[in-house]
């Protein structure tokens, strides 16, 4: 990510934590006492990682202050980087990493990875969140992925495409399927006429007397 732009997000954060904490925003503690906002730098191509940047903010000093990043599974955070950075290392995995760190107020803490995406077309989540045990705040993007690219959208915006796969099925084979009723009637069971079996004869004597006759 270029320095103008990080610059510019960095004046963004401080101004809309210099607006006082009674304004509600998504990315920022209730109170609003430490923010935090999720990038990724663009363009963004098929085969070619993603380089995503956390920017935390406080107006205040807090010694254990946590960061989080994850994915969804399918995306690989690569953990090896060649520029130092604030913070102790608590915890990575594939999907997710975790920092402790020290910030001080106005003085913004800056975490950066790059990620790879699966290959081929797809919509892929990543979330970012800051948290104590007394003040909990998040933020997310999420990437768009067709053949000609990748497209970031922030959280709260709404993504312009039909979430899951469409119906492929053939309009007349449809149109069938749904004409045909929803209750399916219990068969009717006809009763099936027997007859009676005759006796058994064994060397010419019945296995059993003929029905109305005396035992000898």
């Amino acid at each position: 990510m270029s320095r103008f732009l990080i610059c510019a997000l960095l004046m963004l954060l401080l101004t809309a934590c210099a607006d006082g904490p009674s304004l509600y925003r998504h990315n920022c503690s209730v109170g609003g006492e430490v923010c935090i906002e999720l990038q990724a730098e663009e363009p963004i191509k098929i085969g070619e990682p993603v380089i995503v940047t956390i920017i935390v903010t406080s107006e205040k000093d807090i010694s254990d202050l946590g960061i989080s990043l994850y994915t969804d599974p399918n995306i690989i955070i690569e953990q090896e980087i060649s520029i130092e950075e604030e913070g102790e290392l608590t915890w990575k995995g594939q999907t997710g990493v975790d920092w402790l760190v020290e910030i001080k107020a106005n003085d913004p803490i800056i975490l950066t990875r790059k990620l790879y995406l699966p290959s081929g077309e797809g919509l892929f989540n990543i979330r970012a969140e800051a948290s104590t045990p007394a003040l909990r705040t998040g933020d997310s993007i999420r990437i768009y992925m067709t053949r000609e690219g990748g497209k970031v959208y922030h959280s709260g915006t709404s993504i312009p495409i039909t979430e899951g796969p469409l119906p492929t099925m053939d309009p007349s084979m449809l149109a069938t399927l749904r004409a045909m009723p929803t209750d399916t009637p219990w068969p009717t069971l006809t009763p099936v006429k027997t007859t009676e079996t005759p006796p058994i004869e064994v060397l010419g004597t019945p296995a059993y007397p003929p029905p109305g006759t005396p035992y000898p």
